[in-house]
Order: structure tokens, then sequence, then C-alpha cells
């Protein structure tokens, strides 16, 4: 389980996640964080470690198109898609997408969450994020992580950045 967020400062977006991961009762401590570089953009996830594999080793230079894809595939019992993965894509312009594993997108203009211990995150972010600075902002992120990580036992409170400087 997971959290993973992305946060705009004053030059350009932090990524965040925490390093765990589980597979069923297992938990493992991850060294990087969730995310991978992938044409231009970085690309955080949280799910179904195979379906995100397979989403950001496809071929398809536009993301959202990769996962629209994969996600047709693997349609469920009422022929809606189900790929059971969501990521949050930054754009080496500093857009902040989240995409869910159906293909369905939400842009988001300062911050975005995702994984298990999202409904504290974007609370949290909701109270704390105020953007700044590029320590500002990493300060924040970690504040909400070390709270989440108290309530919520699959998020561990060991933060991986990944910062996206942009222009803007």
């Amino acid at each position: 389980m997971t959290i993973c967020i992305a946060a705009r400062f004053d030059y350009g977006v932090i990524c965040m996640s925490d390093t765990k991961i589980s597979y069923g009762n297992n938990c493992f401590d991850n060294e990087t964080i969730k995310g991978k570089w992938r044409f231009g953009s970085f690309i955080m996830w949280s799910g179904d470690v195979w379906a995100a594999q397979k989403a950001l080793d496809d071929e398809e230079p536009d993301f959202l198109t990769a996962t629209r894809k994969l996600a047709r595939k693997h349609t469920g019992e009422y022929k809606s898609p189900e790929f059971p993965v969501e990521f949050i894509e930054v754009t080496e312009d500093g857009h902040i997408r989240l995409i869910e594993g159906s293909g369905s997108i939400f842009r988001r203009s300062s911050y975005a969450v995702i994984g298990h211990g999202c409904l504290q995150g974007w609370a949290l972010m909701d109270a704390l994020y105020h953007g700044g600075t590029e320590s500002a902002v990493k300060r924040q992120l970690a504040k909400v992580l070390r709270i989440t990580d108290r309530y919520d036992n699959t998020v561990n409170n060991r933060p991986k950045f990944e910062t996206i400087r942009t222009l803007f």
C-alpha cells in the first residue's frame, strides 16, 4: 500500500511517495520512489504492481492513451474497464494529471494524492498545503506523510522525493 503526492512549488513540482509495497499479507520496503520517468513525464503509481508495469512499459508515447488501451483489454463483469491501478503524471511543463486505471483523467492545479493513504492525504493537503519554495513544500509533504503514517498502518514514514523544475 502506499501514498503518492505531487505538489506544485514556486519553480516546479515535487513528487513524493512512501516506500512500502504490499503483496497480500506481506509488506516490503522499496528503496526508491514509486515512480518512473517516461517520455518526458514523471509518473507515480499506486495499486497492482503488474498493472502499473504494463502501463509504464507500454510503447505508446501518450500515457493516457496507453492506460485507456490497457483498460479496454481488461474489462469486468459489467463491461466496464477494470485496471486496478491509479497514476499521477507530472509533465515536463509542470501539469499534474491524476489518471485512474479506467482511463479517466482529472487535471489538478496545485496537488494530487493517490494510494491507500489518500483519504487522510487529501484532507491533510487541504489543511496544510500552501505552496512556497521547494524546501517549504517538501516540509509540508513530509508532515502529511508523518501524520498519515500515524493513522494508517499501510503507509510508512520514509519519504522519497523527485523534483521536476519548470519555468512557469
